[in-house]
């Protein structure tokens, strides 16, 4: 585990490195725009594609106009000046939709897949033109340019330290353009009707993106306590209107869906969602269980007020308008939810989370079961449940007397941390207090029955957000924090009768078997992603077969002695992983990467399990040589 940590670190230094030399040559000219768009075969699916997804709820084009000029580009395709910024457009969309449906053959350059690496390159090369454009004149093109780049790196989770930034410079832009005002009052008789309509539309957009950037970062948002009076847009389809047109027609019933219908029905709960954020990232604010009532039945409401719309198109409309009420729901409740063993009154709280969250869940497998990536990569819906259910399970677990709600328990008088420095496992565990892992609640069954199903739910959050690792290739950390979750959750076959003072440890076995399968998840994803790297001009896949030994099958070390079979992990590393901790008591088999390399050239499927990968398990001799021999290739071949 140690390798592989240090070897995707290391490789994503040397990533990173290469992008600033090739950054260190781009210049931001017109002329680079161009030498990237592909062909229109290429580009045609794509786009119909951005359009069937995206401007479904954020809305920042005009579809008709969009074709007309789309048509018009191709048809005079040349390398002018004034058709920039429309080829720009076109590169932020082909980002925007790389990875936005499944690839059954998607491979790796390294720690990244090789379409997000794409995109990467892509909004790189828009990124720095734009940035060499003035900002004296900020037409709608240059706020549609400025939408599509932070939705290009949502979407391809790529910069996401930088994005509360980018979304707060995006909206000071569109304040200090006045977009955030009524555009009947601004420049009387030099903006056109369609121009207002589109300046509503966009404006919404940037705001409704930055506030779910703010939620993301747990930081305040620029919207907050800020006036403005632009109206809502009209509940129009977009050829009820164009360029030309001198009046806009009356919208139509919000019950009659629209590409714009998701950005008024989502206005309406806007002030309490900003109000919420306010209050919750405030760090004075004492709220009180009873405001958290509140604002749960207010948000509720909501919910149940949302449309029901039957159109096709408006199947991702309808799920971010629940997503982003429910997420609200788990960041009031949660504190609460902790302990509610203890102190029966925040039942209530355990409760609204793990339905909060199976709706959540229920949502997105919704989507994915349609082939619908889209809102698994914009959002982090996993990992906010994630989390929420293995704290709130956790602390459930320990909580034993009511006297305990008063204050939040002290963490590390059942956990003790692993000393690595240690010369011996017995010096380290003299003295320290008993390692105890959560047992399911005896006392209560409400309590044991919510933190089964949340044990269960967890296991679909990991698999949902596997999903999302293994198409971009990002979120490595978030899956070991997810897994390891996994680790420290009660078992489910625990013996109803059995009282919780004869469970106050766990024996060292126990641990060391919770440990193996979570670091066995963990392994397992990340030899995937090895066995799918881009192969090189010296195949990669060959280099890896000569260095694999086929064994015949093998039981796991004994805890209780040394092994007389075949090396330990430790000794198939090569090192001892820091000459400490559970070493021993790792996997004797490692998934074999160069099994899944043939597997893979078979057309077998390499599906994870609930561990390592069953009938494809081999030894691998790593003495001598560690992973980044594997990645020794060429990359720049890789976009």
């Amino acid at each position: 585990m140690g390798h592989v940590r240090d070897d995707f670190k290391a490789f994503r230094v040397r990533r990173k490195a290469m992008m600033k030399e090739k950054n260190a040559r781009r210049r931001g000219y017109d002329e680079e725009i161009f030498l990237q768009l592909p062909d229109k075969t290429t580009l045609d699916p794509q786009v119909a594609l951005y359009f069937q997804t995206c401007e479904t709820s954020y809305r920042v084009l005009h579809e008709p106009s969009f074709w007309r000029e789309y048509q018009a580009f191709w048809e005079r395709r040349s390398n002018e000046e004034s058709l920039t910024p429309f080829a720009a457009i076109l590169l932020y969309i082909l980002a925007i939709t790389k990875c936005l449906q499944p690839n059954d053959g998607n491979i790796f350059v390294g720690d990244s897949s090789v379409d997000r690496d794409t995109a990467l390159d892509y909004i790189e090369t828009c990124d720095m033109w734009l940035q060499r454009q003035s900002r004296k004149q900020t037409t709608l093109t240059f706020f549609q340019l400025q939408c599509l780049s932070l939705l290009a790196k949502r979407y391809n989770s790529l910069k996401l330290k930088q994005d509360w930034t980018a979304s707060g410079d995006i909206i000071r832009l569109a304040i200090a353009a006045g977009l955030h005002r009524n555009p009947s009052l601004l420049s009387r008789g030099r903006i056109t009707e369609f121009e207002k309509e589109m300046r509503r539309r966009v404006w919404l957009t940037i705001v409704e993106m930055e506030l779910q950037g703010s939620i993301d970062c747990g930081l305040p948002s620029s919207a907050c306590g800020l006036y403005f009076d632009v109206q809502p847009p009209s509940n129009l389809p977009d050829e009820t209107f164009a360029a030309d047109t001198t009046q806009i027609p009356a919208g139509r019933p919000i019950e009659h869906f629209t590409s714009t219908s998701y950005l008024i029905v989502s206005l309406r709960s806007m002030p309490l969602r900003l109000h919420l954020l306010q209050l919750l990232n405030n760090p004075t604010t004492e709220l009180q269980y009873s405001d958290v009532i509140h604002y749960d039945g207010q948000l509720n409401a909501m919910l149940t007020t949302l449309p029901i719309w039957t159109d096709p198109r408006a199947e991702i409309p309808t799920v971010l308008l629940k997503l982003q009420l429910l997420q609200f729901l788990l960041i009031l409740h949660r504190p609460y939810a902790e302990f509610a063993t203890a102190n029966k009154r925040f039942s209530f709280s355990f409760t609204a989370c793990i339905e909060a969250t199976s709706a959540i869940m229920s949502l997105h497998e919704q989507l994915l079961g349609k082939n619908i990536l889209a809102l698994n990569h914009l959002r982090n819906d996993a990992l906010r449940a994630g989390i929420a259910l293995a704290q709130t399970t956790y602390h459930n677990c320990f909580h034993a007397s009511p006297a305990e709600c008063r204050e939040p328990p002290n963490h590390k008088d059942f956990i003790h941390p692993v000393d690595v420095g240690a010369a011996s496992k017995q010096q380290r565990l003299e003295g320290a207090p008993e390692l105890k892992i959560p047992q399911l609640p005896t006392d209560s069954l409400l309590s044991a029955t919510l933190c089964s199903t949340a044990v269960n739910l967890l296991e679909k959050v990991r698999q949902l957000f596997e999903n999302k690792v293994m198409r971009l290739g990002t979120g490595y950390m978030e899956y070991f924090l997810l897994c390891s979750a996994q680790g420290i959750m009660p078992g489910l076959n625990q013996d109803r009768g059995t009282s919780i003072a004869s469970i106050t440890n766990a024996t060292a076995d126990d641990l060391r078997s919770r440990g193996r399968k979570s670091l066995e998840r963990v392994t397992s994803l990340c030899f995937r992603v090895l066995a799918l790297q881009k192969e090189p001009a010296d195949s990669l896949v060959n280099s890896l077969r000569q260095n694999v030994t086929v064994p015949s099958p093998i039981t796991p070390a004994s805890s209780h002695g040394p092994s007389t079979g075949p090396a330990t992990g430790a000794q198939l590393y090569g090192s001892s992983l820091g000459g400490g901790g559970l070493v021993g008591d790792l996997p004797t088999i490692i998934p074999g990467t160069g099994a899944m390399a043939s597997a893979l050239n078979e057309g077998k499927d390499l599906g994870v399990g609930d561990g390592a990968f069953d009938d494809l398990d081999m030894q691998v001799d790593l003495s001598g040589w560690t992973f980044p021999d594997f990645w020794n290739f060429d990359m720049g071949s890789a976009v």
